[in-house]
């Protein structure tokens, strides 16, 4: 159980992991599971970040795709990088509107951030080192809620 702030919601102690699973993977043994469970009397919006280990990449990213196993339930969800000053490159949202696994790609020359923001402003990739973010959106309601996400392939082609 940790303390997070969340959007929309008074900061609380949610029980939440995020660890290695065997029980799908879309290629290899083992995809990341990410599990919450929401308290009841909270309903709405809230927000959850599953954060990378920090990448040491040598070049801004010029594409990331990676997949995420849809079950159907519309939660929303946004990719982002953060580089070495906390500066943020948000991607267009999305919504696990499918079942099983999709590949989510995010080219940034063709879809530019569709946000920068903190960070030093100066509105450039700075590196190392580097974050991947998945934030997502889920709407809770009232009796509270469980929320289980599994992704898996990450990858992230640099600039030239």
């Amino acid at each position: 159980t940790r303390s997070y702030s969340v959007t929309g919601v008074q900061t609380c102690a949610l029980p939440i992991s995020a660890q290695l699973s065997a029980e799908r993977s879309h290629s290899g043994g083992r995809s990341v599971k990410l599990e919450v469970a929401f308290p009841a009397g909270r309903p709405g919006p809230w927000q959850v970040k599953l954060f990378s280990v920090r990448l040491p990449l040598e070049r801004p990213v010029a594409e990331m795709r990676f997949r995420l196993f849809g079950d159907g339930s519309g939660l929303a969800f946004q990719p982002r990088l953060r580089d070495r000053s906390g500066e943020c490159f948000y991607g267009p949202r999305g919504t696990l509107d499918w079942e099983g696994w999709r590949e989510i790609v995010w080219n940034l020359r063709e879809t530019p951030p569709v946000r920068i923001e903190v960070g030093d402003g100066n509105r450039q990739q700075d590196t190392p080192p580097f974050e991947v973010v998945l934030e997502l959106f889920p709407e809770v309601p009232a009796e509270g809620g469980r929320l289980v996400l599994f992704a898996d392939d990450l990858v992230l082609r640099l600039e030239e």
